[in-house]
């Protein structure tokens, strides 16, 4: 699938930028900052 659609985010992914936006919300004293671009996510993400 990958090979055909190289942005498809698994579950995994999804935890993991979850993760980020938590983390990135944290620092600021808010609950999360969302990445609101998919070429964010897939940075974020390391891709």
């Amino acid at each position: 699938i990958r090979e055909r659609q190289p942005r498809v985010v698994s579950y995994a992914d999804w935890l993991k930028r979850n993760e980020i936006e938590v983390q990135r919300g944290r620092a600021q004293g808010r609950p999360r900052v969302k990445l609101t671009r998919v070429e964010e996510m897939l940075a974020a993400l390391g891709r």
